[in-house]
C-alpha cells in the first residue's frame, strides 16, 4: 500500500483563544468549544534537531512519503523535525510520536503561551511510533486525562488539536470512521489504528485525538496521502501500555512466545471458512529453547486464538502479543491433525540475549556498535545473509522502514520482523549506501 505520509512538518505556536464577552456565550459554548477550552493548554509544539555528523540522515525521516528509503550522508547536515505533543500528567510528561524525536540531539517543547523548554527523551519505541518526553515547569502544566479505546464507537464525535502547517493550536472535528485498521507499507505493519475523518495534516503528528468529553483516546500519527480527511491515530489503550514501559525502562518490553508463524494460503483459508472452521496462522517453526518449544507447540500447528483474541493473520498474531506481559501464561488455542486444544505458553521478555539468538537463527548474522553505527560483526556460513552478499563490516542503516542507530533499535526490528518472509535492508559499505532484500528463514546456527 502506498501514498501514506507521516505527519511531520514545521509548525509555529500561538495563544489559546481569549475568553469572549457576549450575552449569548452560554448558548454558543457547545461541547466542542468546551473541549478546546479544557484541552488546548496541554497541547504543545515539539521541535527536534539532529546535528551528529556520524549518523545517517533520512530525508524527513518518513517511512510513508515519496522519499521513503532515501538515505544521504550526514557529513554537515542538520535535520529538523517538528510535530505536536500532549501533556499527560502533572509531572511534565509529554506524549508524541517516535518519528518526531528519534535520534535527536536536542528537543524543544513550546507551550501555547510561547514559553519554550528543553525536553529529555524518557523513552521511545519506533515499532509503535511512540515517545515520552519530560519537561520541568513551575507551576505544573495542565494535562489531558487518558480515557480508553476498548469502548470506542464508529460514528462518535472526535476532536483534534495540533499545529498543521504552522497554524498553532488548530482544532478540527470529525467522527471515528473505522477501528482496528492495519496500515501496511513495505515491511512495516501498523496495527489496530483508529481511522478518523477529522481533518489532520502535516504538523499534527504526535498530537491528541480527543473524545467529546475532552479525554485522550489516541495519538495522531498518519494520514492517507492524496486523500481528503483520512487520518489514523494510535489507540490510547496501546499508548498506555507502551508509555508504562517507557517510563519504567526507557523502552517497550518486547514479549516473545518463540514460534514463527505464517498466513494460511488463500485457498486453504477459503476452504476452512466454507466449512465453518476456525482460521488462524500456521506455526512454520520454533526457536530453540523458546517458550513455545517448552509448551509442546509443533511446526504445522494451527493457532486460532491467543487468550480472548481471535487470530486471522500474522499481523493479528503480532498485535495480540502486545496485550501480554512477560512471565504471563498465554492460552494458545491450537489445532493439530483436526484436534483442538488450549496450551499455556509462558510469555518471555525479549531481552537482548534472546534477541541476539533470534537474529542469529533468523537473519544469519551478529552485530555490534562501531564508530556510532550498527555494524555486522559476524556472518554465519550457508545462510541467506551470505547468499545475498552481506559482509562483515557492513553498516545497517535501515531495516524494513525502521531506522537503525543503536543495538536496541536493531533488536527491536528483529523482533518486529520475525514473521516476515523477507526484509529490506539499507546497508552502508564504505561511502556507498544501497538497498537489498534479505529472505528470512530459520537457520541452523
Amino acid at each position: 500500500m502506498t501514498g501514506f505520509t507521516v505527519l511531520v512538518f514545521l509548525a509555529e505556536t500561538g495563544r489559546a483563544q481569549a475568553p469572549l464577552s457576549d450575552p449569548d456565550l452560554p448558548v454558543r459554548r457547545n461541547a466542542i468549544v468546551r473541549v478546546y477550552e479544557q484541552a488546548a493548554a496541554a497541547v504543545v509544539n515539539i521541535s527536534s534537531i539532529r546535528v551528529d555528523p556520524n549518523r545517517p540522515y533520512r530525508i524527513f525521516a518518513s517511512p510513508f512519503g515519496s522519499d521513503s528509503g532515501t538515505v544521504v550522508p550526514r557529513s554537515k547536515s542538520t535535520g529538523i523535525l517538528v510535530g505536536s505533543g500532549v501533556v499527560v500528567d502533572g509531572q511534565g510528561h509529554v506524549l508524541t510520536n517516535d518519528h518526531v524525536v528519534a535520534d535527536a540531539d536536542q528537543v524543544t517543547v513550546t507551550l501555547v503561551d510561547k514559553r519554550q523548554f528543553l525536553a529529555t527523551v524518557v523513552g521511545s519505541d519506533p515499532l509503535t511510533d511512540l515517545a515520552v518526553l519530560k519537561i520541568q515547569t513551575e507551576p505544573p502544566l495542565p494535562f489531558i486525562k487518558p480515557a480508553q479505546s476498548s469502548d470506542l464507537m464508529i460514528g462518535e464525535t472526535v476532536v483534534t488539536i495540533g499545529n498543521p502547517y504552522g497554524l498553532s493550536h488548530t482544532l478540527t472535528t470529525g467522527v471515528i470512521a473505522a477501528l482496528n485498521r492495519t496500515i501496511e507499507f513495505e515491511d512495516k505493519a501498523y496495527l489496530g489504528f483508529i481511522q478518523t475523518d477529522a481533518a489532520i495534516h502535516p504538523g499534527n503528528s504526535g498530537g491528541p485525538l480527543l473524545n467529546i468529553r475532552g479525554e485522550l483516546i489516541g495519538i495522531n500519527t498518519l494520514i492517507r496521502g492524496g486523500a481528503d480527511r483520512i487520518g489514523f491515530a494510535i489507540p490510547i489503550d496501546t499508548v498506555k501500555r507502551v508509555m508504562g514501559d517507557l517510563l519504567a525502562d526507557g523502552r517497550k518490553s518486547e514479549v516473545w512466545l518463540g514460534m514463527r508463524v505464517e498466513d494460511l494460503s488463500v485457498s486453504l483459508q477459503k476452504f476452512m471458512l466454507d466449512k465453518g472452521l476456525a482460521t488462524g496462522v500456521v506455526v512454520a517453526g520454533l526457536y530453540r529453547d523458546s517458550p513455545a518449544e517448552a509448551a509442546d507447540i509443533q511446526a504445522g500447528d494451527l493457532v486460532t486464538q491467543l487468550g480472548a483474541v481471535r487470530i486471522d493473520n500474522v499481523d493479528g498474531y503480532a498485535h495480540a502479543t502486545l496485550g501480554f506481559s512477560p512471565n504471563e501464561p498465554v492460552p494458545v488455542h491450537r489445532v493439530r491433525r483436526g484436534q483442538a486444544a488450549i496450551v499455556s505458553v509462558i510469555a518471555q521478555s525479549m531481552g537482548r540475549r534472546s534477541a541476539k539468538r533470534l537474529s542469529r537463527q533468523l537473519f544469519g548474522f551478529d552485530v555490534r556498535m562501531r564508530d556510532g553505527l550498527v555494524t555486522i560483526s559476524n556472518i554465519y556460513p550457508k545462510t541467506n545473509a551470505t547468499k545475498i552478499g552481506l559482509f562483515k563490516g557492513d553498516r545497517l542503516l535501515m531495516m524494513g522502514g525502521l531506522r537503525i542507530y543503536t543495538l536496541d533499535t536493531f533488536y527491536q526490528a528483529v523482533v518486529h520482523h520475525q514473521h516476515r518472509t523477507e526484509i529490506r535492508l539499507v546497508v552502508r559499505r564504505g561511502e556507498r549506501a544501497f538497498q537489498i532484500g534479505l529472505p528470512l528463514a530459520l537457520q541452523a546456527n
